[in-house]
């Protein structure tokens, strides 16, 4: 693979003598040689012929220091099949994207992204690969940063190092939005995918909080808490009733629903239409074997 992509151009390889978790983010930081960094995963699918459009895109706003990137989700199997049969040729469809807005322009305030057409506004920058952003504002706020891996899952800044260096020093500032959908994300085979929901329910309230904090516009805090807790509410459900979920030791209900008592309204209204949505599938499941119509 390494002796292929240099028939591309200039690629320079490292390879870590042992698995260094999170901090290979910082590695990859470190060792760039370029302005900008993006940084991609190994079950991310930069789709066909977009790469050209993102670097005429850094280009033409050079003055600016972040561009997020709009991205498609699909099970890792369709990814693999895509790369090996169409050469990562993809047009997702909208339903699939994780922002609805497919255009492109500069935006006045990082912050704005926050209130996109998204499917999951709280879940806007937890992906590294939707940030491509200046080398420089990681370098200079890398000290912020306490990951400790002996933790694990339970610190914040072990799952989500590149959201506490991106909103320190872009709240408030101007940014770009790439609404074309340039990745494509494989689910399914990272080593944390069983612990998703746990993940989300312990860290996104403390990446609102930090917005917050930051100066993020009570307006935009308030859609995000009222979205987190509607969206999370099936995995609040689901984590209370089983005791063999990975992760699960690191997450106190007591201490969430406290910590989220001044809108507990709106845990209660996705836990509702989480029990409606199952109670309708299992009506629908129940008359389609017993062949009654309706």
């Amino acid at each position: 693979m390494v002796h292929k992509a240099h028939q591309w151009g200039p690629i320079r390889y490292f390879r870590n003598d042992k698995n260094v978790g999170i901090k290979n983010f910082e590695l990859c930081v470190e060792r760039a040689a370029g302005e900008f960094v993006w940084l991609v995963g190994d079950d991310d699918m930069i789709i066909q012929n977009k790469i050209s459009k993102i670097c005429e895109i850094l280009k033409s706003n050079s003055d600016l220091d972040y561009f997020y990137v709009n991205h498609s989700l699909e099970p890792i199997e369709k990814r693999d099949y895509l790369i090996r049969e169409r050469e990562s040729s993809y047009n997702p469809e909208l339903s699939k994207c994780h922002c609805r807005d497919l255009s492109q322009r500069r935006l006045t305030l990082w912050d704005d992204l926050l209130s996109l057409d998204c499917r999951y506004p709280e879940t806007t920058f937890t992906s590294i690969v939707c940030h491509i952003f200046r080398r420089s504002i990681w370098l200079e706020n890398r000290h912020l940063l306490n990951i400790d891996l002996s933790q694990g899952m339970a610190s914040f800044d072990n799952i989500f190092p590149h959201i506490r260096i991106l909103a320190e020093r872009m709240v408030g500032r101007p940014a770009y939005y790439i609404g074309d959908p340039c990745v494509l994300m494989g689910q399914g085979s990272q080593d944390w995918h069983g612990s998703w929901r746990t993940i989300m329910l312990l860290h996104l309230p403390t990446a609102i909080d930090l917005y917050e904090r930051l100066g993020v516009s009570q307006e935009k805090i308030r859609h995000l808490r009222q979205s987190f807790l509607v969206d999370t509410a099936g995995s609040f459900l689901w984590l209370l009733l089983s005791t063999d979920v990975p992760g699960r030791e690191y997450f106190s209900a007591r201490k969430f629903l406290w910590s989220n008592r001044r809108h507990l309204i709106f845990l209660l209204a996705g836990i509702l239409k989480t029990t409606q949505a199952k109670a309708y599938g299992l009506m629908r499941h129940i008359m389609r074997n017993y062949k009654v119509r309706y």
